[in-house]
């Protein structure tokens, strides 16, 4: 739970739940609970519109009866550098990005330049492998050609997800 100081050793702001907001690591952070104001059991799902609605995975965006909610953090992983349209020069470039799950650790990231159809492991470069952590990667590669190029990346964690 943050409090008071330990965000960034600033007060909790209002929209984040100050005074007192629970965060429970790897879960998504909308659907950790802010401004609660009391606590009422009930023997059955609470359907409120977040629950049923807004966080939650569908499989038909027209069949809401069989969505799941969002709770855990699935793998994903972001390229940091270089940014979507940047134009980057000849010679050697590194890549970088991060990479992250809510339910085990990063053990292997893969960069793509050709738009998916082919795959190359890149360098974990966090020195911790947590869960519930970033963790960093970087490829280091070398264009053969001018022209435009498709970065892709993608994680997996230990969990095979």
């Amino acid at each position: 739970m943050y409090s008071g100081a330990g965000y960034d050793d600033e007060r909790l702001p209002f929209k984040h739940g100050f005074p007192l907001r629970l965060i429970v690591p790897g879960w998504y952070g909308m659907a950790h609970v802010k401004w609660l104001s009391r606590i009422t059991y009930i023997n059955q799902p609470f359907l409120g519109p977040w629950q049923v609605m807004d966080y939650v995975y569908v499989s038909d965006e027209d069949d809401y009866s069989t969505a799941i909610p969002t709770t855990e953090i699935k793998v994903n992983s972001i390229i940091t550098w270089p940014f979507k349209e940047q134009r980057v020069k000849r010679g050697s470039h590194v890549i970088k990005g991060i990479a992250w799950s809510g339910s085990g650790t990063i053990n292997r990231v893969q960069v793509s330049i050709d738009g998916g159809y082919n795959w190359r492991d890149a360098l974990l470069t966090s020195p911790e492998h947590c869960p519930n952590t970033w963790t960093f990667w970087e490829y280091n590669w070398m264009p053969d050609t001018s022209g435009h190029y498709q970065i892709m990346v993608k994680a997996e964690d230990r969990n095979g997800k």
